[in-house]
């Protein structure tokens, strides 16, 4: 949860993200995405994970992005529009 003090302001707010790139393996499947607000995003590939397997956790996404050869880039922004939320595990809402 600390690490989402830094987005409590835009929680429940609509955010508007683009589809930079796909990438895939047979343990997880994430979208590249760059923030078209003014987000301050740590990790070196901003990304959404899709789904893992059970064999990994979610933060393998960062790895499978970190393989550029495993990148299937868009070449056009595709516009994904969300509203800003957390869930913790147990299926609570933050905030």
């Amino acid at each position: 949860i600390q690490d989402l003090q830094n987005f409590h302001n835009l929680m429940g707010h609509t955010i508007e993200l683009h589809v930079k790139g796909f990438a895939s393996d047979e343990h997880c499947c994430a979208v590249l995405i760059q923030p078209s607000t003014n987000i301050h995003v740590e990790n070196s590939n901003p990304h959404i994970t899709v789904a893992h397997s059970r064999s990994v956790k979610p933060v393998y996404s960062n790895q499978l992005l970190s393989n550029r050869n495993k990148i299937l880039p868009y070449n056009d922004a595709v516009p994904l529009v969300s509203i800003l939320l957390a869930v913790k595990h147990d299926q609570t809402q933050v905030w």
